[in-house]
């Protein structure tokens, strides 16, 4: 945004605070001034403290890491609201209460909430980086002041998994020969998953977010019965490229099959993970990385904390980008939000798309990207396959899930690890021949993948399965076809549903609609191996998005000799505090004053020795004394919200109730026990905690509130 802008708007933040915050304000910084006062002219004379060298100077030497991170979270953050930067900095190694630190930072005048006409509330006002201050800072400002380096302190020895081809072809191959079964919430029959537990061991929180994932992107579908392939689908997403179909169903397995969805999510998932430094990044870290990353950065940068654009446009995608933020109820709201990958980050984690590398001083683990180069294929046609006399088949890495889905058309999963075994059955080769294969076409299959020669075994059997199988077949719609025409024309059972002869071992049956093809096989005592066949219905989809290559930032992590550098600063700043502190103490001021200023400069609001003066110091005195218990009440209820009010309390004294003690500090709470309401009260002096009863405080002063 043009300076001059951003310069009007925190005047106009300035000109629009109430009476009482405005003057409090310029007391801070400007000490005592006339009334009726101009206001633009304070403005000015505000604007002149903030800009002299010594005065800037100190401010920035009383910046900490903490107070860095969040002006470069309110730089870089899009949208950087209150209610937005409170959720960034949840779980934040050192940021314990995001809310008072940004109204600290507006109280030193580093940043501005900026007032819109768009907003709900005062939640929702984006913060701007003070225009008089943005040049001085703004070379201290980066994303990478928002994470750490992942330093490991110790390395994490547990084998990673990684979902691979071999993986979900043993998945494939379960669903195509015993289908999946679920219950009317969506979730696997614990039938199903045992028997999926038993082929991949300690799997199955993969398996559920892969089933939901491989059904929303429509590769998996429910029949009515259970959970089926649809092969065209399946076909289309084995095409694209392992890292891609990874990312889809990560974000399918949480988010749904929405297609804008799916593309805008998995573009932003697949830019968060090129991102992910090579020393990497804990939990929350990443959580908080999503918050920069979006697939729509270019279009969002017009509204970027520091740096927005102005205008009717600008303002138009304010409200979209909010809209796009802040959805609360519907998934869709969540694209570009922080909680997306919340939500998706378990699916991330279960698939392997990150995985840990060791633990930090916290103890949190430290994830970095999983290169995906040791699951992708070889090149060629590499011979990956062996078979033992049993019909065992050892399946080594290898093959893409492209070339592996011809082998899950009639292969049997046992066990899937690192080599995955699989076996030829009557029934997983019954499947195949469903589709068309025969005895001939498996075995060139097998010979294709594999550098020794077959058993010589699996030949006879196939041609007795294929013999068993052609042997009968049921045609949907009450058509019967068999090889031996004596097995329907000599069959009582069977002749007497014979209404026509179509072709040789062809016969049109009178089954009625409502009688299942089961009861008229358990009725003859025929011996079908195959499938009822019926006219496959047509499945339009759209094809899958297109995903560009990751478009990552780079988080430039501090050298030493910035950590020195830094180390110096605070050197520096503990320097002009004591020195601050010495002054406060030696003016001779009244115990409530100087508390006041000794207040103001822990909170860094004091950045020069003028504003150490009486006349500096705002007071608002409130009262309420004796009887007065309601009076009393608002006023410790009043303090006990603001962290920032001192409070002073007149309670007589144990030994004897004709004399009274004076405390000054904060409200901590209030709170009922069997003496009635009750407060915890921070003294300022000892730095204790005591516990009055409202009833027994004989006076309450407000004393003053920054």
């Amino acid at each position: 945004m043009d300076q001059k802008i951003l310069m009007k708007k925190w005047q106009d933040y300035v000109a629009a605070l109430s009476d009482k915050d405005f003057s409090s304000l310029m007391h801070l910084y400007l000490g005592d001034f006339k009334t009726p006062y101009n206001k633009q002219r304070l403005i000015e004379q505000l604007a002149s403290f903030l800009r002299e060298k010594s005065n800037l100077s100190n401010m920035l030497l009383l910046l900490d890491e903490d107070d860095l991170a969040v002006l470069s979270a309110v730089r870089y953050l899009p949208l950087p609201s209150r209610q937005r930067l409170v959720r960034f900095f949840k779980n934040h190694r050192s940021i314990v209460q995001p809310a008072e630190l940004l109204d600290n930072l507006v109280s030193r005048q580093w940043i501005f909430p900026e007032a819109s006409p768009f907003t709900r509330s005062p939640d929702e006002e984006n913060y701007r980086l003070n225009p008089l201050l943005l040049n001085e800072v703004e070379a201290r400002l980066s994303p990478a002041r928002l994470f750490d380096a992942g330093e490991k302190c110790r390395s994490n020895l547990d084998d990673s998994f990684v979902l691979s081809p071999s993986f979900m072809a043993a998945l494939l191959c379960f669903v195509k020969i015993h289908g999946i079964s679920c219950k009317n919430d969506g979730a696997i029959r614990k039938s199903d998953l045992n028997a999926l537990e038993e082929i991949f061991p300690g799997r199955t929180e993969c398996i559920r977010l892969l089933v939901q994932g491989l059904v929303s992107l429509k590769v998996l579908y429910d029949d009515g019965k259970c959970i089926c392939v649809d092969d065209k689908r399946l076909f289309e997403f084995a095409r694209l490229n392992p890292e891609k179909q990874y990312t889809f169903l990560a974000v399918a397995s949480r988010l749904g099959s929405s297609r804008s969805t799916l593309q805008k999510n998995s573009v932003l998932l697949q830019n968060l993970l090129a991102s992910i430094p090579e020393t990497g990044l804990s939990k929350n870290d990443i959580l908080r990385l999503s918050f920069f990353i979006n697939s729509e950065s270019e279009n969002s940068g017009n509204v970027r904390g520091g740096a927005a654009g102005g205008g009717r446009f600008a303002r138009m995608m304010e409200v979209h980008a909010r809209t796009t933020f802040e959805g609360e109820t519907e998934s869709e709201g969540k694209d570009f939000s922080g909680d997306f990958m919340e939500v998706v980050f378990d699916a991330v984690l279960a698939f392997g798309l990150v995985h840990c590398i060791g633990f930090n001083e916290n103890d949190e683990e430290i994830y970095v990207k999983t290169d995906l180069g040791n699951t992708l294929s070889l090149e060629g046609n590499p011979k990956v396959l062996n078979m033992s006399a049993s019909s065992m088949v050892t399946l080594m890495p290898g093959l893409s899930l492209f070339n592996l889905l011809p082998l899950t058309d009639f292969l049997s999963p046992v066990n899937c690890s690192i080599v995955s075994e699989f076996e030829i059955t009557k029934t997983s080769v019954s499947k195949a021949f469903d589709k068309g294969y025969d005895p001939q076409k498996i075995l060139d299959t097998l010979l294709e993948h594999t550098a020794y020669e077959l058993p010589q075994s699996l030949s006879a059997n196939l041609d007795d399965w294929y013999n068993a199988y052609s042997a009968v077949s049921l045609f949907k719609g009450y058509v019967l076809r068999v090889k031996d025409e004596n097995l329907a024309e000599k069959n009582p059972k069977v002749s007497a549903h014979i209404v026509e002869k179509i072709a040789p071992g062809v016969y049109l049956l009178d089954v009625a609609p409502e009688d299942t093809e089961g009861d008229f096989i358990r009725e003859t005592g025929l011996n079908l191996l195959s499938k009822v066949r019926t006219a496959p219905e047509r499945k339009e989809s759209m094809p899958f998005p297109v995903l560009r290559e990751p478009a990552g930032i780079t988080l430039d992590f501090y050298k030493d000799d910035e950590a020195d550098e830094s180390s110096e600063n605070v050197s520096l700043e503990n320097a002009f505090y004591i020195s601050m502190s010495e002054k406060i103490k030696g003016k001779g001021l009244p115990e409530i004053q100087t508390l006041v200023l000794l207040d103001k400069l822990r909170h860094k609001l004091i950045v020069n020795e003028s504003q150490l003066s009486s006349n500096m110091i705002h007071m608002e005195v409130l009262q309420a004394r004796g009887t007065d218990y309601q009076g009393k009440l608002h006023l410790l209820d009043s303090s006990s919200k603001k962290s920032d009010a001192l409070v002073e309390v007149m309670v007589p004294d144990e030994n004897d109730n004709l004399l009274q003690k004076k405390y000054i500090g904060r409200v901590q709470d209030l709170f009922t026990n069997e003496k009635g309401l009750q407060i915890h009260f921070y003294v300022e002096k000892t730095g204790t905690t005591q516990v009055f009863s409202v009833s027994q405080i004989s006076q309450v002063t407000t004393l003053c509130s920054r």
